[in-house]
């Protein structure tokens, strides 16, 4: 069974309680990186926003969670490098893993979104 990586941070969704993702957090602290975290965060996510397809139709699902593919080797390795610049700044991040992400609304080869199972870590 392929497992699944999620990346937060400790503050919580007031709406759903699930810790929020790291991109979220990061884009809310964006303002107080550096000059070379900014460099460093705008790689990652340049190329995440270049490389990884967009799941359409879950923007008012605040229930959907984003998972990526263990198997998606430089997804991951963008999100260790924007996890490290947000921790640079005093806030912790988290790697979540998990073979049940929970009900699948959309899926492709390096991601899936889904609303989480009742022990699914979030």
């Amino acid at each position: 069974m392929s497992g699944f990586i999620r990346f937060v941070v400790a503050d919580r969704d007031a709406r759903t309680g699930f810790r929020r993702g790291l991109i979220h957090a990061a884009e809310r602290i964006r303002w107080e990186f550096s000059p070379e975290q900014e460099v460093r965060y705008a790689a990652a996510y340049d190329w995440l926003n270049a490389e990884l397809p967009v799941p359409r139709g879950f923007a008012g699902n605040a229930q959907a969670l984003s998972w990526y593919r263990d198997s998606a080797a430089d997804c991951i390795a963008c999100m260790r490098e924007i996890a490290a610049v947000v921790e640079a700044n005093d806030m912790p991040t988290a790697m979540l893993r998990t073979e049940r992400p929970g009900k699948i609304l959309y899926a492709d080869a390096f991601q899936v979104v889904a609303e989480p199972f009742a022990d699914t870590p979030c």
